[in-house]
Parts: C-alpha cells; structure tokens; sequence
C-alpha cells in the first residue's frame, strides 16, 4: 500500500533511488543476521545479484556459494557450502531442500567412538564435493542433493527427490534415487505455442539463437 502511494506522489527517478536505498539498507540487516521472526522472503543484493531469500535459510560459508541473478530460496533451506555451491541465474529452491558437499555417511561407522576426535576433513570414507545446478532450473520441495551432484540448465527437481550424480539440460528428475524421468522442452513447447509472446524470453534465458534450435535435441530424441 505505501509502495503504491509513493509511486503515484514522487518522481520516477526519485521512486526508483528511494527504492534502491530501502533494498541496499535491507541486504545489510538480512546479511547481518538483523531480520528474524516469521519467516519472510526479502528481495536482497549480494555482489551485484537481485536475490529472493528466506530469512530462515542456512547457507554455511557465504564464501563459498557462486549464487547468480534472481535466485529465489525459500524457507528453512539448508546450504551445506564447505566444498562449495554453483546456483545458476533464475533458479529457485523449494522449501526444506538440503544440498549437501559433504557427508559422513560411511566414515561415522568406520570411526566409532573416535569421530569427533580426528578432524572432520581428514576422514577416510568421507564424501566431498561441489554441487552445481544450472540456470532456469526449478527444484522442489524436500529434495537432498548430494556432494558432487551436477544439474544441468532448465531443469525440475520434483519435490522429495534424492538426487546424486549429473543430470544433463532440460531433465525432469525424480525419485528415491532420482532418474531422469523426462525433458522439460515437451512441457515448454506446448505452453509457448499457447503462449508465443514469451518465446523471446525463452530463446534469450538458454543463450539460444531460435526455439528451433532449444527444441531440436528433444524433437530428434
């Protein structure tokens, strides 16, 4: 409501600055641990990045996390980024999702008693490695994804997915373990040739020339 009355009241220019500040002064409170309570979602900026983050995320080393632009991560999402997490411009993360670059799923047995007593990165047995999820790409609610798990661009995550290992573009994934279960361009070219006002929009987000060009690897599958 008060958006709307400054909009009709002052100057575009002055609106939009006034804008700008009202979102830089909320990056620093968010990054600063400042904003808590109900969970919300707060358009942020981090490096030069428009962002739409939970208040109640856990991102483990801000460091560590190659996060592009438009990202939207809901709430109570875990971002386990110690061996560090690549997260393509225009995704977004459903909520209660964890993604993981390390686990100590096998060194806990093999340890015992003594595994608090060695260095975690020393372990024998534990898991490690980068998670990278491309561009475009959608991932639903519930799902764990693993160290050294590789998503492709313009892909679906279905909720409560256990996803490990690489996935290439346009994969619908899903399951206990996932498989990819589909291609997401069957799903986009029956909504653009409803829609063909949003083909420009489609053809600029995955570097294309043309939709024929997207559209030729799943038509010839």
């Amino acid at each position: 409501m008060v958006k709307k009355i400054l909009k009709k009241i002052l100057p575009n220019f002055l609106f939009e600055k006034l804008r700008s500040f009202i979102c830089y002064l909320r990056s620093f409170l968010y990054f600063k641990g400042f904003i808590g309570g109900k969970p919300q979602v707060f358009c942020v900026m981090l490096n030069g990045k428009r962002l739409f983050l939970s208040s109640t995320i856990d991102v483990s080393h801000w460091s560590k996390l190659n996060i592009g632009n438009n990202v939207f991560i809901w709430h109570f999402t875990v971002l386990d980024t110690f061996n560090g997490v690549v997260i393509g411009d225009n995704c977004q993360i459903g909520t209660r999702v964890g993604i993981f670059t390390h686990s100590s799923h096998n060194s806990i047995r093999i340890y015992n008693s003594e595994y608090h007593d060695v260095y975690f990165d020393s372990h024998h047995g534990r898991r490690r490695g980068s998670v990278e999820i491309g561009s475009n790409t959608f991932v639903g609610a519930n799902s764990i994804i693993m160290p050294g798990t590789k998503i492709g661009k313009g892909c679906i995550v279905s909720a409560f997915s256990y996803v490990n290992g690489s996935f290439e573009d346009f994969s619908i994934i899903s399951g206990n373990p996932a498989k990819k279960i589909g291609d997401t361009r069957g799903v986009d070219f029956k909504l653009l040739k409803k829609h063909p006002e949003l083909i420009e929009n489609y053809v600029a987000a995955f570097g294309a020339k043309s939709l024929e060009e997207i559209m030729s690897g799943y038509i010839n599958e």
